[in-house]
């Protein structure tokens, strides 16, 4: 008879995780950006969601074009917190501002809020009309001042509110086209350099205990080398003997004719008709 084979149980993977929830920093009023599976709410720390500002406010379908970029710094059971890592505009977005006969300014500096987070900032100026470079490098140290005053008394969260609603811009606008008309003026990039003040929750491993070195063998002795017999001098080299002029070439010898060959030539010339004589024979026929 068969032997009776014990029922081998095979564990349902996904049984043992569990759904966590990933939610938007209080700037954006921690609403849901997504759910996803889990087994350990550890090992979700620093993974980089994206989403648009569309698909979490669902108030106007232009936000489309505003894309965001959440890191997750916290986790439990049930919720993941995250932090606003970057913002920035699509490339289609971009190119539908730039239009013929207007130009196009660009600020990028580094800012510190009242919390000690660091930031980069590049804000896209737009005149109606062509400018020259001086009032370009007005328009840069006016965006520069009015963004070191505001980010000074302002923490990380309210300040991406206002750079994600618009009021930064706004206040860019309103000092810049004292200067000349400007068509658009916005924040195409934010950029979060530094996570100080963020808890960032990892387990470290312990380091393994490190083996000691065994003993090193002692090394043998060494064989002295034998003693190398010396080199014996190389013969000198015997010169080359001159090498010999060429003989003149002697005076060629006439080619001597054979009696044959003249025999041949008489012929020839027998065998001519002597046309003087045929003609005075004519001539006393005919008198």
């Amino acid at each position: 008879m068969a032997r009776n084979k014990k029922s081998l149980k095979i564990k349902d993977k996904w049984k043992q995780k569990q759904w966590l929830i990933v939610e938007a920093p209080k700037s954006f009023g921690n609403t849901p950006i997504t759910y996803f599976p889990i087994t350990d709410p550890k090992f979700v720390i620093g993974k980089v969601l994206e989403t648009t500002l569309y698909d979490l406010l669902k108030d106007d379908i232009q936000n489309q074009t505003k894309k965001l970029l959440f890191v997750i710094v916290k986790s439990n059971n049930t919720t993941a917190f995250t932090i606003l890592k970057n913002f920035h505009y699509s490339r289609e977005y971009v190119r539908s501002l730039i239009r013929r006969g207007s130009t196009q300014t660009v600020l990028i500096g580094n800012f510190s809020t009242s919390d000690n987070y660091k930031v980069r900032l590049n804000i896209l100026i737009l005149s109606q009309r062509r400018i020259t470079s001086s009032k370009k490098h007005e328009l840069r140290a006016a965006a520069n001042t009015i963004i070191s005053e505001k980010i000074k008394n302002l923490t990380y969260d309210p300040f991406v509110q206002e750079v994600i609603l618009g009021k930064l811009a706004s206040d860019v606008y309103n000092v810049c086209k004292k200067i000349t008309p400007i068509r658009h003026v916005g924040v195409q990039k934010l950029k979060l350099l530094n996570f100080d003040g963020i808890e960032l929750i990892k387990d470290v491993k312990p380091v393994e205990d490190v083996k000691p070195v065994e003993d090193v063998k002692p090394v043998e002795d060494v064989k002295p080398v034998e003693d190398v017999k010396p080199v014996k001098k190389a013969k000198p080299v015997k010169k080359a003997k001159p090498v010999k002029k060429a003989k003149s070439v002697e005076n060629v010898k006439p080619v001597k004719t054979t009696k044959s060959d003249v025999n041949e030539n008489e012929k020839d010339l027998v065998n001519v008709p002597n046309t003087s004589e045929d003609v005075s024979e004519d001539i006393s026929d005919s008198i």
